[in-house]
């Protein structure tokens, strides 16, 4: 329900597959704390009952919680429907920044920011969503971004889903569809330069070969690096190659998948487990993980009754990985 993945998959031509084939989580997850185990649900009621179970001086916490932060999304999606120009450069896109700042001035400041905070009186609490925010997107400490933290929350709350044969069939599709709707498609070519006007890429020329190409839908790969070595020496900014190449990951998932006898998962375990063993220490390495049963997400009449595959997660310190 994103307003810019919407747009991705209607310029795809991909909505009627969009709409059959992901398949909800029931339930999204499985909270594993010290003294507590909760089924997180998009089910308000069902949650509430688990949360009063298993951390009883939570409920009232969690349900102002939720309530601000879908209040916070309602100012913000506006702003993703425009989808302005950022940052501004001409003064009329100055107001619609402005505009949108003065709505989004709290979600807006940086330093000392704490999504998260109203969980803070109980680290179990908190660790409910911290925990799958830091692996939704990827990042440590993700509360410190507001923005993110916001859609993320929310995209938790109202439920998962997954797709059949996982996230790489979903990578195969979209990249099928791109090749076979667009003659504009150059998998194997390079950059010779990226015509930008407005604060968006409008031209693509490409290297040695005389030829301009429009963009109304730029798929490029997000290894910032990768993306300027496309770019001739003589049109890239030295300063901003340089400081890309000093751009080093603060973590890294690490992921092994264990085969297994399928009696071994525990009866009534979701999809995906998170699992913390010291709430208010730093989630990372050996202190939380996140375990997915058959991660590939296969057909149910194909599943093996069998066996399973079990993949364990973990956030490891780039300095020590």
């Amino acid at each position: 329900d994103s307003t810019p993945v919407r747009e991705v998959f209607r310029e795809l031509a991909l909505a009627p597959e969009m709409r059959n084939l992901p398949h909800p989580m029931l339930p999204t997850a499985d909270i594993i704390l010290p003294g507590a185990r909760i089924e997180f649900t998009h089910v308000k009621d069902v949650l509430d009952a688990e949360i009063s179970r298993e951390l009883p001086s939570g409920v009232v916490p969690l349900q102002t919680f939720l309530a601000s932060i879908a209040e916070a999304e309602q100012a913000l999606e506006p702003l993703l429907k425009e989808n302005p120009i950022l940052p501004p450069a001409r003064i009329r896109e100055y107001f619609t920044y402005r505009r949108y700042a003065k709505t989004l001035q709290g979600l807006l400041r940086q330093d000392g920011v704490d999504a998260l905070a109203p969980l803070s009186s109980d680290p179990r609490l908190r660790a409910v969503f911290a925990a799958p925010l830091s692996f939704l997107s990827g990042l440590a400490r993700p509360w410190r971004f507001p923005l993110a933290s916001v859609r993320l929350v929310n995209h938790f709350s109202r439920g998962l889903f997954h797709v059949e044969w996982g996230l790489d069939a979903l990578k195969a599709l979209l990249l099928d569809r791109i090749r076979s709707n667009s003659g504009d498609v150059r998998i194997n070519d390079h950059v010779d330069m990226l015509v930008v006007r407005g604060g968006r890429v409008r031209e693509v020329e490409i290297r040695s070969r005389d030829e301009e190409i429009g963009v109304g839908l730029l798929a490029a790969g997000t290894d910032l690096g990768s993306l300027l070595d496309l770019v001739p020496e003589r049109q890239a900014k030295a300063r901003y190659r340089a400081r890309v190449a000093k751009m080093l990951p603060s973590h890294v998932i690490v992921t092994i998948n264990i085969g297994a006898a399928r009696e071994l998962v525990p009866e009534g375990m979701a999809q995906t487990a998170y699992m913390v063993k010291h709430p208010a220490a730093p989630l990372e390495g050996a202190n939380m993980r996140m375990v997915s049963v058959d991660p590939a997400m296969e057909p149910a009449d194909s599943m093996d009754p069998e066996h399973v595959t079990v993949a364990a997660s973990a956030l490891l310190p780039y300095d020590r990985y």
